[in-house]
């Protein structure tokens, strides 16, 4: 399960291209990392939180979170699939998968270092885009703006915008 989760998280990686720097897009990115993150912590590619449960690891609201769920599952080769809706005090249960046409790419790709989050809670108040800034950065530090920008998938504004903030909250430090 460890090998999947992570090869679902090469191909998020390679996926979340296509959600570019849109507001609806970040959210759909921040979703699908809480997925991985409950899988993490689970063990297991079956995930069965609920929306609201979501929606704290995001900060989103919960229907949001249903929105884009609803959404995710309905692409053309989806990241999630729907196994069972919920039932009594049980969320939806939801299944990690792998895209055929991601599957050699993602099982080729090198795995991320670390463990995949969702918003950490300093970044409710601080913002999506500086989360996204963030998580590059802790990943590898010392990286150029123009690194960052096409790491985080983000255009050059917010990611200045995100420095700025991070660098206020002693998060990042400026380096030559």
């Amino acid at each position: 399960e460890h090998r999947f989760i992570r090869t679902w998280r090469s191909a998020l990686r390679i996926r979340e291209v296509s959600y570019q720097q849109s507001r609806i897009g970040m959210g759909r990115r921040m979703v699908l990392r809480a997925l991985g993150e409950a899988a993490h912590m689970t063990a297991s590619r079956f995930v069965e939180f609920g929306v609201r449960s979501v929606a704290v690891a995001t900060g989103l609201d919960h229907t949001t979170v249903g929105l884009h769920l609803g959404q995710l599952r309905e692409e053309k080769d989806p990241l999630i699939t729907l196994v069972e809706k919920a039932r009594g005090t049980k969320g939806d249960l939801y299944m990690l998968t792998v895209p055929e046409e991601l599957r050699s790419v993602a099982e080729d790709a090198t795995w991320q270092k670390g463990k995949i989050h969702a918003l950490r809670p300093v970044f409710r108040e601080l913002g999506l885009p500086a989360a996204f800034v963030y998580e590059a950065l802790e990943h590898s530090p010392g990286m150029p703006i123009a690194e960052i920008v096409r790491v985080t998938r983000l255009s050059t504004s917010p990611v200045h915008e995100a420095l700025v903030v991070l660098a206020a909250w002693n998060l990042a430090v400026r380096s030559p």
